[in-house]
């Protein structure tokens, strides 16, 4: 479905919505007004009339790290700013995928004396989980959280900016004028409706929008759907009933070296390094150790489905394992499951510039930088993890022009699927960089409406410029 230039008519009334509604949305010709009916492998549906919503400046899709960042960033500009979320909460896989820890916080590895590179917004919201939680820990270097506590956190910050939310709601497609995304159809318990707005960013985690709009995009490592390796996806369950005794992850990779690998295959155990840790309330812990080693493509609903019910039936088999052979786990129980699969890797969009592991290697500084990153490569498989680190306080800049969709105009993209190769997706796809990132995407799609122009068309320095007001970190 697409709109025309004319849809961007400003101070509409609600007559003038109607009247908008009633010229853009042309009545059918009578073979389409025919009910739904199947065709061999398709179904005609029916043309409807989409209501218009909202008309904004600022458009985000998508409220996990990178979306909630560009959001409060766009809002606390003074632009009108409307955040769009499947779930009824803000903070992705920090909330819903019950990641407990933001990771690329700060510089890491041998040698390094932790300096802080997620600055500006990623600052104000591990400021304001420590103003809600005071057990919270606020050193930056590995931050700690509960969940719950993120959301109210996300809320708060969000009401701060005046931003304007939809939860529950599901983005469906792209509205285009030729190249040019001026908005999205999203459905939710209101039904389908159309979101007109100025300037667009696509932070939904996989490049949903910019995909479908046509941007070129690679899955996993781009060696096509049925042969592409993917970095392994996980759900996270959380643990309550923890013995005094357990003190984290350590104590469980002691058991797991002391078992045979018989012993192991027993409780589907595949990778042996364990992320766990303590959610601020005694006796809890979260797991990102589950591994689901089914293949195909991550976008694929029928491989999310059946991730979801291996990934409870494997945490089962974790937990029992928990129970048999870590001391003080006897009477833990798990207590929850993540209701989003922790995916590592889907698509990465082809942008301007393609970020690659000797951009990482090289510790690349580039012009355009728009904030900076040291998380090293981490790459997580079915049966083990491996990282390769830069040396000291060591970091690369994230270049604007890997937020830009190649053919595509007036949107930009911030999150694991901006335009990178697979091996480089290892180190900027953990939630820290997702904030620098898509604080860069609200600032330039802010300055974009005020300017009145295309994202390629906005001065760089000047997104540079606010960023560094704002606090952020560009290195």
């Amino acid at each position: 479905m697409k709109f025309g230039r004319r849809a961007f008519g400003k101070g509409l009334t609600a007559a003038g919505v109607g009247a908008l509604i009633g010229r853009i949305f042309k009545p059918a010709p009578a073979a389409a007004e025919e009910q739904s009916v199947a065709n061999g492998k398709w179904v005609r549906e029916q043309v409807k009339k989409t209501p218009i919503v909202r008309e904004v400046d600022v458009l985000v899709v998508g409220g996990g790290s990178a979306g909630v960042s560009a959001a409060i960033a766009a809002a606390r500009m003074g632009v009108s700013t409307l955040i769009v979320e499947f779930f009824g909460s803000l903070g992705g896989n920090g909330s819903n995928g019950m990641v407990s820890t933001f990771c690329g916080i700060t510089t890491t590895g041998p040698g390094s004396h932790a300096v802080q590179l997620v600055k500006g917004i990623g600052n104000d919201i591990i400021n304001k989980l420590a103003e809600l939680d005071p057990a919270a820990n606020t050193t930056y270097r590995s931050p700690s959280y509960n969940p719950e506590t993120l959301k109210r956190a996300l809320d708060q910050l969000a009401r701060d900016a005046g931003l304007d939310i939809l939860y529950y709601t599901q983005f469906a497609e792209p509205i285009m004028d030729g190249s040019k995304v001026i908005g999205a159809i999203v459905e939710n318990k209101g039904g389908r409706q159309a979101i007109l707005a100025k300037r667009v960013v696509d932070a939904s985690g996989d490049g949903d929008l910019v995909a479908r709009a046509g941007a070129l995009f690679e899955l996993g490592d781009g060696l096509g759907h049925a042969a592409a390796n993917y970095q392994a996806s996980d759900l996270v369950f959380l643990v309550a009933n923890a013995g005094s005794e357990y003190t984290g992850a350590s104590l469980v990779t002691s058991a797991i070296n002391a078992c045979s690998d018989a012993e192991l295959a027993s409780y589907r155990i595949t990778r042996k390094a364990v992320i766990s840790g303590n959610i601020k309330i005694p006796g809890c812990f979260w797991f990102n150790w589950n591994n689901i080693t089914l293949d195909g493509d991550k976008t694929d609903p029928d491989w999310l489905t059946q991730a979801a019910i291996t990934g409870r039936d494997s945490a089962a088999g974790l937990m029992r394992f928990l129970n048999e052979k870590v001391p003080g786990m006897a009477n833990a129980k798990i207590v929850g499951t993540a209701p989003k699969i922790g995916l590592r890797e889907s698509r990465r969009v082809t942008g301007d510039y393609v970020f690659t592991k000797d951009d990482f290697l090289a510790a690349a500084k580039f012009d355009d930088g728009i904030g900076a990153n040291a998380w090293p490569l981490e790459i997580v498989t079915a049966t083990g993890r491996t990282f390769q680190y830069l040396g000291g306080d060591n970091f690369y800049t994230i270049p604007y022009r890997c937020l830009l969709p190649l053919g595509l105009d007036n949107v930009i993209m911030a999150g694991r699927f901006i335009s990178g190769t697979h091996e480089a997706l290892a180190s900027y796809r953990v939630m820290g960089p997702a904030m620098v990132m898509g604080h860069a995407a609200g600032v330039a799609a802010a300055l974009a409406v005020k300017e009145d122009v295309d994202f390629r068309h906005l001065s760089v320095s000047s997104v540079q410029n606010e960023l560094i007001g704002q606090g952020a970190f560009l290195g």
